[in-house]
C-alpha cells in the first residue's frame, strides 16, 4: 500500500504522467492481486484516467484515505512544483497560501516555518518594506530546494522527516 500511495503522490504532483502512473497501475502484480479484496485499490484503478475530472477524483479518494500529515508531504510537494514552474507573482503567493492553510504554531517542522516566514512578510512588500524581486526570488529558492529534497525520497517517512528538519539551508 506504501507504495502505490507513494505513486499517487507522485502523478498528483506531476512527478511521472498520468500515462506512466496508468502502466505502473494496471501492470503491478500487487495491486491486481489486491482489487477484489481492498476496496480502495478498486476505487483507484477504476477511475477513469482519460477524462478531465481523474484528477479531481484521485485527490477526493487519496484525502479519504490517508492520513493529515501525509497530505501536508502531498501539498507541499505540489505547491513547491507550481511555485518553481510559475513566474506569475499572484499565483506563487496562492501556492505559498495553500502551504499555509496547514500550518499550525504548534509545528516542530522547520520547513513549516521557513514558508511561515515568507508568508508572513507578504504585508512588509505592500508597505514597500521588502523589495518584490527579493521576496519573489527567496520563496522560488525555498519551494525549489525543498521540493529538491524530498522528490527523491523512498517514502513518505522520509518525505516527513526532511520538512520536519528543514534541510534546505535557508
Amino acid at each position: 500500500m506504501e507504495t502505490l500511495k507513494l505513486k499517487i503522490f507522485e502523478v498528483l504532483v506531476n512527478n511521472i504522467t498520468i500515462e506512466e502512473f496508468e502502466t505502473w497501475l494496471y501492470n503491478s502484480e500487487e495491486i491486481i492481486s489486491k482489487i477484489r479484496t481492498n476496496k480502495f485499490i478498486f476505487k483507484v484503478i477504476t477511475i477513469n484516467y482519460k477524462s478531465k475530472k481523474w484528477r479531481i477524483q484521485l485527490e477526493e479518494l487519496t484525502f479519504s484515505k490517508f492520513d493529515k500529515d501525509d497530505l501536508i508531504v502531498l501539498i507541499i510537494e505540489k505547491e513547491c512544483n507550481n511555485i518553481i514552474h510559475s513566474e506569475d507573482y499572484d499565483e506563487i503567493y496562492k501556492s505559498l497560501s495553500k502551504i499555509m492553510m496547514h500550518f499550525e504554531y504548534e509545528s516542530d517542522s522547520k520547513t513549516m516555518w521557513d514558508f511561515f516566514s515568507l508568508w508572513d512578510q507578504f504585508d512588509l512588500i505592500k508597505l514597500q518594506y521588502y523589495p518584490k524581486n527579493t521576496y519573489y526570488s527567496d520563496v522560488k529558492k525555498l519551494a525549489f530546494e525543498t521540493y529538491s529534497l524530498i522528490k527523491n525520497c523512498q517514502n513518505i517517512s522520509q518525505k516527513k522527516t526532511i520538512l520536519k528538519s528543514g534541510k534546505t539551508g535557508i
